[in-house]
Parts: structure tokens; sequence; C-alpha cells
């Protein structure tokens, strides 16, 4: 595989945004990102659903570990978190990696209430929101994915029908945060991660390189 390096600018905090449908393969695009990517300075993953089970496992120490484990009990332990606690959750991540140049946040935001709460957080971290890649991949591929996949927090797999569950509740709520970074002049790239192979992280980075510095390089693909 080519190598990467993301020449970072002077001074500046970066994130990208990474999301996609459930099952669409996001949190291992991010984790071949970080493999692969060589950054003249540090880089991380922050995938949201990692470290609310972290939470609720006690495995990392926060402050809203009791409400964490609440909604991890609860009947609705599948779906997102409320804005607030979310927020919360977030704010003190962004805290533990504050030494972090580049963060890859995986799953957040969810839906458009939390788009307003991602730029206060950006800006209260001092950091440049540069993008949004979205993984995509067919309901049918993405199910099935998610029905192999341990369930959060219980060690069980997930049923077919909780997938679907999952699935449509993404389907009803990230177009509209998608539409409102459009908006907001994010610049926006879809992954085909149907059948990942190499080729898939490399179109991944080239549109993290072309987000950070537009002006030194070319968006994927483009002659």
């Amino acid at each position: 595989m080519q190598p990467w390096r993301v020449k970072h600018m002077s001074g500046e905090r970066s994130i990208i945004l990474l999301n996609g449908m459930p099952g669409s393969g996001t949190s291992d695009l991010c984790q071949n990102i970080v493999n692969e990517l060589h950054f003249d300075h540090s880089i991380e993953h922050l995938a949201t659903s990692e470290i609310i089970r972290a939470i609720g496992r006690s495995s990392i120490d926060s402050y809203y570990q009791r409400q964490v484990q609440n909604h991890l009990n609860s009947p609705q332990s599948r779906l997102p978190i409320n804005r607030k606690l979310m927020y919360d959750i977030m704010s003190e991540a962004l805290s533990r990696l504050d030494a972090v140049d580049l963060l890859l946040v995986n799953g957040y935001p969810q839906h458009i209430d939390q788009v307003e709460d991602l730029y206060e957080l950006a800006m209260l971290d001092d950091r440049s929101l540069c993008g949004l890649i979205i993984t995509e991949a067919s309901e049918k591929v993405a199910i099935k994915r998610l029905t192999r996949q341990a369930s959060s927090g219980h060690g069980k797999v997930m049923s077919e029908y909780e997938a679907e569950q999952l699935v449509q509740y993404y389907k009803s709520t990230y177009p509209a945060v998608g539409i409102e970074l459009r908006k907001r002049k994010m610049p926006i790239e879809i992954i085909n991660t149907m059948a990942p192979n190499p080729d898939t992280t490399d179109h991944a980075i080239q549109a993290i390189n072309y987000m950070i510095s537009p002006g030194d390089n070319t968006r994927p693909h483009d002659d």
C-alpha cells in the first residue's frame, strides 16, 4: 500500500467525522486509517460507541458512569443516549484526548440536534471541523454484519430484528444531519464499503488529505 502522509497545518488541531449506517464498516475503516496514515503529529480514533461501552464497564473513569450504566441496562440500550448526556460524554472524551492533533470521530453527531452541539464542542476544544466521510453499504449487507457482532454491553449476538431497528433509526435521522453539514459547507466524501479492500482505505486517506489541506491536495479521483 502507498505510504500516505498528512502535513498538519501549524498550530491547528483537526476533527474528521466518520459516519455511516450501522454495520457499514465505519469502525474498521477508522482503524485502517490510523494504521496506514503517516501523520506528522498524533492521530486517534474516537469511537463514541466504544467510549460508552468502556464507561459502562468501568474501563475508563467518567463522571457520567452511573447515567451510562442506567442507559445500557434499560430496554432502550441499543438506541442512542440522550442529547445532553452525549454532549457531556463527548466533552469529557475530548478533554482526555487534548494532546491529540487529528481526531477521527466515529458515530457523532447522530441526529440533527447534535450538529450544533458538535460545533460548540469543537470551538470549546479549539479544534477545526474539517470534513465528513460517510461509509455506504446496502441494508442487506449492514444487517448481515450486525447480526455477527456482539451487542453493546450485553455480550449477546444481535438479532435480525434488532439490527433492522438500528438501520431504520439511522435512515430516519442521519440524512438530516448530512443536509445540515452540507449547509455549513463541510466537505463530504462518500466511500463504498460493500467489499472493503486497500483502495477503500486509500480513498479515505486521500479525502482526509484534501479536507485538512485543500490547497495542497485534490479531491479523491480528481484528474
